[in-house]
């Protein structure tokens, strides 16, 4: 930036003034382009993942279209992460401290980060012969070690199937790939 170098040039006269014009013409049009190229080792870190999907009344679902989503999405972007199976009322019902403490354990010493979380179906709708379901969820990263928060995403989403288990399961499923892109974006 040559700008306090021009400030000088405010006083010339209407003559002078054209030179002026004319330097600072040329002056933008250069241009000055870094490539920058970072590295992050949170990829390298590894990471367990300890989620759940709970039906609209808060009861447990069968299937791993929730948790299947957020490994596929993690292990795309070359994550080093393990699926942790968690008793899904200690993950939705426990606080973040004990949630992490069991995650912990189980996953081992070598786990640095633990993902946790859960997803409820919201409801589902019959419209025009298909269904409509609709789910949220809200996952958190933490340190293994010192059970702190890193990183807190929630998402909604819908799907649209031709019957209301098949709604359900694509909407959990692309939720789970939501949020494991959110969390491999911000952890980069």
């Amino acid at each position: 930036d040559i700008a306090p170098y021009l400030e000088g040039f405010g006083k010339l006269t209407k003559d002078q003034q054209g030179m002026v014009d004319g330097l600072e013409d040329v002056a933008a049009r250069k241009r000055v382009t870094f490539s920058l190229e970072s590295y992050s080792l949170a990829r390298e870190i590894e990471t367990a993942i300890a989620v759940a999907a709970l039906d609209a009344a808060g009861s447990p679902l069968g299937g791993q279209d929730f948790p299947g989503g957020v490994l596929k999405a993690l292990n795309a972007a070359k994550f080093r992460v393990k699926a942790l199976v968690l008793d899904p009322a200690v993950v939705s019902g426990s606080t973040d401290a004990e949630v992490i403490a069991v995650a912990s354990k189980k996953a081992g010493a070598t786990t640095r980060r633990i993902v946790y979380g859960t997803a409820r179906v919201e409801g589902t709708e019959a419209d025009s012969g298909m269904f409509v379901a609709k789910v949220s969820g809200s996952v958190k990263v933490a340190d293994a070690k010192t059970a702190e928060v890193l990183l807190t995403v929630s998402r909604t989403r819908s799907a649209v199937a031709s019957s209301a288990a098949a709604a359900v399961s694509a909407a959990l499923a692309k939720l789970g790939e939501d949020i494991g892109q959110e969390i491999a974006n911000k952890l980069r």
